[in-house]
């Protein structure tokens, strides 16, 4: 879907919220640097997204213009981003765009049996990375959770 702002025609996924688009292009017009967390835009959950979700908004080339993440403003070319399935936004540390069911999966740190990786960070049960130290799994976590914008 096209949506057309002060002359300039950008391609929204089908099941992007209006709001979310108004949003996304005020983050575009001001440069601002932005952090993005991908999930279901049925049930809200995050999808602990974990790369190309860092950057300022800029938009591809072309017939049907799409929004991309680029590293900073000086960069060029990035990933397009799949708007559907935008569930938060952050600026900084300031929320703002949440999903109205947005939610993470139950995270949680264990120590494994494995003595180079003893820690790792679990979602849902389910591994999702492992750390050598206990400060490292922890700033992953906070990471995923979005009280950090990076993970080292």
């Amino acid at each position: 879907m096209y949506l057309t702002m002060n002359g300039k025609p950008i391609h929204f996924m089908n099941g992007t919220p209006e709001n979310l688009k108004e949003i996304l292009y005020g983050l575009y017009k001001s440069g601002a640097r932005i952090r993005l967390f991908y999930g279901s835009h049925r049930t809200g959950q995050d999808w602990l997204e974990e790369h190309d979700t860092v950057g300022v908004l800029a938009t591809s080339t072309g017939v049907s213009p799409a929004l991309t993440l680029l590293n900073n403003s000086r960069s060029s070319g990035g990933p397009a981003i799949l708007t559907a399935n935008i569930v938060k936004i952050t600026v900084g540390k300031q929320i703002v765009y949440v999903h109205p069911l947005y939610h993470l999966p139950e995270l949680v740190i264990k120590e494994t049996q494995v003595p180079e990786l003893p820690w790792q960070v679990e979602a849902n049960g389910v591994p999702q990375a492992t750390f050598g130290t206990y400060q490292a799994s922890d700033n992953y976590l906070l990471f995923l959770m979005g009280i950090r914008n990076r993970v080292a």
